[in-house]
């Protein structure tokens, strides 16, 4: 029997069980993104995200985006934990510096729309309605819509192409023609969804 393979991150010497991660750093890349997220880094030291957010976050003036330089979500938020408690640190920052949010629906929005590359800058972020929030994605171009979608089947051309046979074939052959149901054709023709494509 050969040696069994290591954690493939620097100085773990743990062994491998998923993707050449141990477990613990396997664990933080299926949570964060990234296996040295949190304390599986070697050079985060403990407090220091912690220290970064009320000494530098809470602090800052600037008006370029600050990015969250530790944790961050498989969305790319970023991630702090106080009192045991996980928390998204723009959400925190929000509470910190504009009072608990106003009600149980309000989301923390950026107004950057960079929350999702770590961008934790308090004065880019505003307590606002789902709808304003929304609102936000869809000028700052990041909400996950249409071809965006990673298990979308369909690009804007097919949609396209799709309102353009509608009324010269039926919607079933149109279906089976491009593999889905002839209920998302008639959806897609209905403009009840991919609305946004004109």
């Amino acid at each position: 029997m050969g040696n069994k393979p290591i954690c493939k991150i620097d100085q773990c010497g743990k062994p491998s069980r998923s993707l050449g991660w141990c477990g613990a750093h396997y664990m933080r890349w299926k949570r964060h993104g990234d296996p040295t997220a949190g304390n599986a880094s070697p050079t985060t030291k403990y407090g220091e995200p912690l220290a970064f957010f009320l000494e530098t976050v809470l602090l800052f003036t600037g008006e370029r985006c600050l990015k969250w330089p530790y944790a961050k979500d498989s969305f790319g938020y970023g991630h702090l934990v106080i009192d045991g408690r996980d928390q998204r640190v723009h959400r925190e920052a929000c509470i910190r510096l504009h009072g608990d949010a106003p009600n149980s629906k309000s989301h923390a929005a950026h107004t950057c729309g960079n929350g999702h590359l770590g961008c934790c800058n308090p004065t880019h972020i505003r307590w606002a309605s789902p709808a304003e929030n929304a609102r936000d994605k869809i000028e700052h171009g990041t909400i996950l819509r249409g071809e965006k979608c990673s298990f979308s089947k369909l690009k804007e051309d097919d949609i396209l192409k799709i309102r353009e046979l509608s009324g010269q074939i039926s919607q079933r052959k149109i279906s089976k023609t491009l593999g889905i149901s002839q209920s998302l054709v008639s959806l897609i023709v209905n403009r009840k969804t991919w609305r946004h494509v004109p």
